[in-house]
C-alpha cells in the first residue's frame, strides 16, 4: 500500500502563540480541507483542537507556500490568522468535530489559494481537499458494488497529521500512519466529550494527530474517507516502583474515530445554507456592479474573476477517488 500524494496535501497544521512566546507558533493539531459544491471550502478538525486554541493569543492556519520566485528556493510556510469565533461545532455537543467555513473572496487574507491543482499563482500557497460529494456519496458507491460500508473490521486503514516532534522546518510534513479498523460498534462510545457514534481503529495516536483525515483504501489505491481522528483510548494504569507517582495513563493502542459523514450534518445545516446562498448574492452583485459579469455568469467565470484555480474531477472517478481536482 502506498499513499497518494493528494492524502498528504489536504492536510495543515493549526497552531497558536501563547503569551510571552517568541518565535514561530506552536503547532497544536491536525486539520484537512473539504471542497462543496460551488465555491465554497471548509477546515475541518476536531473540536479538541480548537479549544486549546483558544488559550492561545492567536491562532494560526500553517500552509506550505506556492509557486516560487526567482530567486527563492521554493521552500516555506505561511502562517494565516484565523478567527476562533467562526468555527461551527457539531449540533451534538457530545461530537468532537469543528468546521471553519471560508468565504471564497475574502478569507485567508487575501492570500490566492492554490485549489487542489498542480498549477500555482504567485504567492499562492498551496493546498489540496477532497470534495464533499466524496464523502456523501463513499457508502453508497461502496454498496452499489456489493461492499460493506461502513468497512468491516480488519481493513486496512491510514492517517495523515501532525507530529509535534518535528513538523518541518521548511515544509508542513505530516507523517502517515497506518492501521486497520478495530470496531465498528452498533451502540455510542463515550469520547472526549460524551457518550457518540465512534469507529475504532488499530493505530497508536499521540498529541498533534488529532483533527487529522483517516482513510480506507479499496480497489489497489483509492481513497475513500472513514472519518476524523479524536483521540488515543487511554488506559489508567497503575505503576510500581516510580517516584511520587502513583498512577498514569498510557496509549492503549486504539483510537476513536469521528465518522466523516458527521461532517455533513455541518454543511448542510440550514445555516451554513443560507450563509451560502447570501454569499452567492453578494458575489453575484459586487461582480455585476464591477462590470464583470455576463448576464449568464456561470462558475467557471466567478473561478476567473476571483482568479481560482480549479479543474472538474472525472466523471469516471469513484466517490473516494480524490483526483488532482478535488
Amino acid at each position: 500500500m502506498y499513499v497518494p500524494l493528494l492524502a498528504k496535501e489536504c492536510v495543515a497544521f493549526l497552531c497558536g502563540s501563547l503569551p510571552g512566546d517568541d518565535g514561530e507558533p506552536d503547532p497544536i493539531g491536525t486539520c484537512f480541507f473539504v471542497r462543496g459544491n460551488q465555491r465554497f471550502y471548509y477546515i475541518i478538525t476536531a473540536k479538541h483542537v480548537v479549544k486549546k486554541l483558544q488559550v492561545a493569543e492567536q491562532a494560526y492556519l500553517r500552509v506550505n507556500k506556492g509557486k516560487r520566485q526567482p530567486g527563492d528556493p521554493g521552500l516555506g510556510v505561511i502562517y494565516i490568522p484565523t478567527d476562533l469565533s467562526r468555527w461551527l461545532d457539531h449540533p451534538d455537543p457530545n461530537v468532537d468535530l469543528a468546521v471553519l467555513p471560508l468565504h471564497p473572496k475574502e478569507d485567508l487574507l487575501g492570500v490566492e489559494p492554490l485549489v487542489a491543482g498542480g498549477t500555482t499563482k504567485s504567492g499562492s500557497f498551496r493546498i489540496a481537499a477532497m470534495h464533499v460529494e466524496d464523502i456523501r456519496q463513499a457508502g453508497a458507491f461502496l454498496r452499489s458494488n456489493n461492499i460493506p460500508w461502513p468497512p468491516n473490521e480488519g481493513e486496512d486503514v491510514f492517517f495523515v497529521g501532525l507530529m509535534t516532534v518535528f513538523p518541518g522546518r521548511h515544509r508542513n510534513l505530516p507523517v502517515v500512519r497506518r492501521g486497520s479498523v478495530a470496531l465498528i460498534p452498533n451502540e455510542p462510545i463515550r469520547g472526549a466529550y460524551g457518550e457518540s457514534e465512534h469507529y475504532l481503529i488499530e493505530s497508536q495516536a499521540y498529541k498533534g494527530n488529532s483533527g487529522a483525515p483517516v482513510w480506507v483504501l479499496y480497489f489497489g489505491n483509492v481513497l475513500f474517507p472513514l472519518g476524523v481522528l479524536s483521540h488515543a483510548y487511554p488506559q489508567l494504569e497503575e505503576l510500581d516502583n516510580v517516584p511520587n507517582a502513583e498512577r498514569a495513563y498510557y496509549n492503549f493502542g486504539i483510537s476513536l474515530i469521528v465518522p466523516m459523514e458527521k461532517i455533513l450534518d455541518i454543511i448542510d445545516s440550514e445555516a451554513e445554507r443560507r450563509r451560502r446562498g447570501e454569499t452567492n448574492d453578494e458575489l453575484t452583485q459586487g461582480a455585476q456592479l464591477a462590470g464583470d459579469v455576463k448576464s449568464d455568469f456561470t462558475r467557471e467565470d466567478f473561478g476567473e474573476a476571483l482568479k481560482k484555480v480549479s479543474r472538474r474531477r472525472p466523471k469516471s472517478s469513484p466517490p473516494g477517488q480524490a483526483s488532482s481536482g478535488t
